[in-house]
This record gives C-alpha cells, structure tokens and sequence, in this order.
C-alpha cells in the first residue's frame, strides 16, 4: 500500500468513526428511553390492577370521598378543594393535614395492618416538598404525584423507585353511583419526561 493509500485510510477513519460512536450513542439512548417506557407500562397497569382489586374495599375509596362524591354544580369549591377532588390518592402519605392534624379533605386513613386484610400493599408514596425536575415543579405535582414503590425482601421495607405516578380524576360517571374515569400517568424522576399514561374507569364495587 502506498503513501498516499494509507493517507487516505486514515483521513477515511477520522470520518467515520465519529459517526460510528454517535450510532452507538444513539442506539444506547433509544434503548434505555424504550425500557424506561416499558417500566412505565408496567408500573400503569400494577397501579390499575390495585385500584380494580381495591373497589371491592372500602378503605381506597374513603381515602378519597371528595374526589368520588357528585356535588351540585351550584356548589363553588376554591381552588385548592378543586384541586383535590381532581386527583386520586391511594397511600396515607398523600393525605394534607389542618391545624388540629385532622384530614384537611375529610380523608378516612388506611389501616396499614388488617386482622381481617393482612397487610396494606402500599404502591405509591406522596412525599410532600420532594425535590421534582424543574418542568414538573408545580404545587399539584408536590402534593399530588408520588414515587411508585417496591418491595424490598432483603431489606423488609418499602423503596421508591425513579417513577412518578399521578391519578387524575377525569371526569364522573353519572349513569353509574361512585365511578370516575382517571388518568394514570407515569413519568421519569431523571429526566421529567412523561413515559405513559392510560385511562381507566374506576367505580366502588363494595
């Protein structure tokens, strides 16, 4: 091979190569953001399936009377009541306290340990004043979306994992006493990117 082959290889490889590390670059993000969503499919579908086991209980349901009740449409409602009864809440966590520490909504808490239920599986926590990505930093994100959790057998307690769940109250099904259609939405805690969202119609069975 002569000079100017080998000249001509090498100026070939500074070409390609960095269009080679890109691909690989690429390839590697489009797989994680394809998991990342693949997780968010599942943690959708583990939270539907607690709320379907959940409306044959009555404790679900009694964590959110405001959100579930008809209200004449005559009643006003400020906007932070507004707020509540627009999202459903599935753990104590999520409960907001008045002054007298008394549920600020009217909010029945879980028993966490049953004689009868065993215990409460718990799926989301509402840590109040996390720290949440800047493009999901609102006050309805702080009190209304929480990380999903998991069980840990090693450990024996619950872990958050990076995945946000918030359940929206959609709208109200009135051909039907105690149903509410909801958005379930799952974002990344990383990124702030929203990975999925499905609805469902929920409705007390109990």
């Amino acid at each position: 091979m002569g000079l100017i082959e080998v000249i001509a290889s090498v100026v070939m490889l500074g070409i390609l190569l960095p269009g080679v590390a890109y691909l690989f670059v690429f390839s590697q993000s489009v797989l994680r953001s394809n998991q990342a969503r693949s997780e968010g499919i599942q943690v959708a579908e583990d939270i539907k399936q607690v709320l379907e086991y959940r409306s044959q209980t009555q404790d679900i349901a009694d964590l959110n009377r405001l959100a579930i009740v008809e209200i004449n449409d005559s009643v006003t409602l400020d906007e932070a009541t507004q707020m509540r009864r627009d999202h459903l809440i599935i753990d104590n966590t999520g409960i907001q306290y008045e002054s007298k520490n008394l549920p600020l909504y009217g909010e029945v808490p879980i028993e966490e340990t049953d004689g009868d239920k065993g215990e409460f599986l718990r799926k989301i926590s509402y840590t109040k004043e996390k720290a949440l990505p800047e493009s999901l930093n609102t006050r309805e994100n702080q009190l209304y979306m929480g990380n999903y959790l998991t069980w840990s057998k090693e450990k024996k307690t619950y872990e958050p994992t990076p995945y946000l769940v918030r359940i929206d109250v959609e709208d109200r099904d009135k051909r039907i006493e105690e149903a509410v259609n909801l958005e379930i939405g799952v974002w990344d805690e990383r990124t702030g990117s929203k990975l999925y969202s499905t609805v469902y119609k929920w409705a007390v069975k109990f």
